[in-house]
């Protein structure tokens, strides 16, 4: 079965645990079109299972939350993220260097082993360079 690309982008969402953001750009390279960082935000816009599918862990490329519009505004974000366990300033703003979900990160050889494929795949399409490549086949093993 063919999924769209909010559907893709709904499958990687869920994947982001908690304790843990991700940025819309970062979800974009997941989904395998990393210049399609808007429409993330537009497929979060419409999440038709909120309770599953946790957008509140999705942020900008430098930690903000959302603008007013998204899950009743910034604040509410802001308080999700909070329950969650993230730190957010009192400007809506998560630190990254703390709180950015790895993907690459993996706990077992086959998390390993899958992830190295699905870093191929993206390779092989021209989705990453070979430098990136290297850089995520480091981060799989920290």
């Amino acid at each position: 079965m063919l999924m769209s690309f909010y559907d893709v982008v709904y499958e990687q969402v869920k994947k982001i645990p908690g304790g843990k953001v991700a940025t819309y750009g970062q979800i974009a390279a997941l989904c395998g079109s990393p210049r399609a960082s808007r429409a993330v935000g537009y497929a979060l816009h419409f999440n038709p299972d909120p309770e599953h599918i946790p957008c509140f862990r999705v942020v900008n490329r430098f930690g903000r939350c959302a603008p007013a519009f998204a899950f009743g505004g910034p604040k509410v974000q802001a308080n999700l993220l909070r329950a969650d366990g993230i730190e957010v300033d009192k400007d809506g703003y998560v630190d990254l260097d703390k709180y950015q979900w790895n993907p690459y990160h993996t706990e077992t050889k086959d998390d390993y082993i899958s992830q190295l494929q699905r870093l191929k795949q993206l390779l092989d399409a021209g989705v990453i360079t070979q430098q990136e490549f290297d850089e995520k086949k480091k981060a799989l093993l920290k």
